[in-house]
């Protein structure tokens, strides 16, 4: 696995029915190297910290094999790093290859899974398709949000190394299928809760379709 691209953004403004807005999704590859913190990374804009952001969202990771998927189906040469706001685009892998609750090494920085990534309406107004979500729900390529477990620089480039496999052995993409079946298996379920370090938001929804 590699870093392609390290994507930080500015604050921009954007029209949703009929209010203006602020968004931090419109991210550019930085040509050098950047600190990622506990808080995120640094120079990038977090509007929503409701939402984005905090503790188990410092680091968004999307996979370039989604790209080339999304290239597919849409049929778009303007498809670069960066475009589905993510601050690390990454190669060699996607969710299929990472493990809940695993811990990898970005660069300098120590990363640990803890969430997956829900699309809003700015991605549709970004995508300029406004049925690009249900889209985007249905691929089930999320990428995945990271906590910070140690901070340093990450660059264009750099490898990413597995630190630590969480014994439980789920795959992200099944998380994500889970999360998104109406009815996922409850063995899997019951797997996922066990690992204490994903985000609380995840776990509750994730005891709730258990419960059902």
């Amino acid at each position: 696995m590699k870093i392609i691209s390290v994507n930080i953004g500015k604050s921009r403004t954007i029209e949703y029915n009929g209010r203006i807005e602020e968004t931090g999704i419109y991210k550019e590859p930085s040509t050098h190297p950047v600190m990622i913190t506990k808080k995120g990374l640094e120079g990038d804009t977090i509007i929503n910290k409701k939402i984005h952001g905090g503790e188990n969202k410092a680091v968004y990771m999307y996979f370039q094999s989604h790209y080339d998927y999304w290239i597919n189906e849409t049929d778009r040469d303007d498809l670069t790093p960066g475009m589905f706001g993510e601050n690390l685009t990454v190669g060699g892998t996607d969710e299929s290859g990472i493990c809940a609750g695993d811990r990898i090494r970005a660069g300098e920085a120590l990363l640990e899974v803890a969430d997956l990534r829900t699309p809003c309406h700015k991605l549709a107004i970004k995508m300029g398709d406004s049925g690009f979500i249900k889209r985007f729900w249905r691929s089930e390529r999320f990428g995945i949000y990271f906590k910070v477990i140690e901070e340093g620089y990450v660059k264009a480039g750099d490898p990413i190394s597995s630190e630590y496999e969480h014994p439980a052995r789920l795959k992200f993409s099944d998380l994500i299928s889970m999360y998104v079946q109406e009815k996922p298996d409850h063995t899997l379920l019951k797997t996922a809760l066990t690992i204490e370090t994903l985000d609380a938001g995840l776990r509750n929804r994730l005891s709730i379709k258990l419960n059902n």
